[in-house]
This record gives C-alpha cells, sequence and structure tokens, in this order.
C-alpha cells in the first residue's frame, strides 16, 4: 500500500513539472494559466508543486489552453 502511494506521488510530481514546463514555453504566468482555465493562481502553484492532481477535465483545459496534447502532460 505504501508503495502504491510513493507511485501516486511520482505521477503528481511528474504532471506538475510538464505543466510548468509547457506553461513557461508558452510564456504564461501561473496567474494567466489558472485564468485561461477558469480556476486560481493557487491551486495551479499546487499542482506543478505535485500538491494536486489534476481531474481529467482540468487537464484537458490546461492542455488545451498550453496548446499541447493531454498525453503530453503524463509523460
Amino acid at each position: 500500500m505504501a508503495n502504491d502511494l510513493n507511485d501516486l506521488d511520482k505521477i503528481k510530481v511528474k504532471i506538475g513539472k510538464n505543466i510548468a514546463k509547457y506553461r513557461t514555453k508558452a510564456g504564461l504566468s501561473q496567474l494567466k494559466l489558472s485564468l485561461m482555465v477558469e480556476s486560481d493562481e493557487i491551486y495551479i502553484s499546487h499542482l506543478e508543486h505535485g500538491r494536486r492532481i489534476p481531474s481529467i477535465s482540468m487537464a484537458y483545459k490546461i492542455s488545451k489552453a498550453l496548446k499541447v496534447e493531454l498525453y503530453e502532460l503524463f509523460k
């Protein structure tokens, strides 16, 4: 069970790093991205630092805002 949590933490960190990478590449601030996906800056920060994991619908909105394929956030 502890191993499962460790795997989930790794996934959250991976997704967060990818969001940050593509957001930076797009020249967007966390605030700008949050406005584009109808969220808030703190939520985007939590995602990027691996403290939260986005729902599929939020991941989809983020991928569209960043102009990347959804799967790119999970690579």
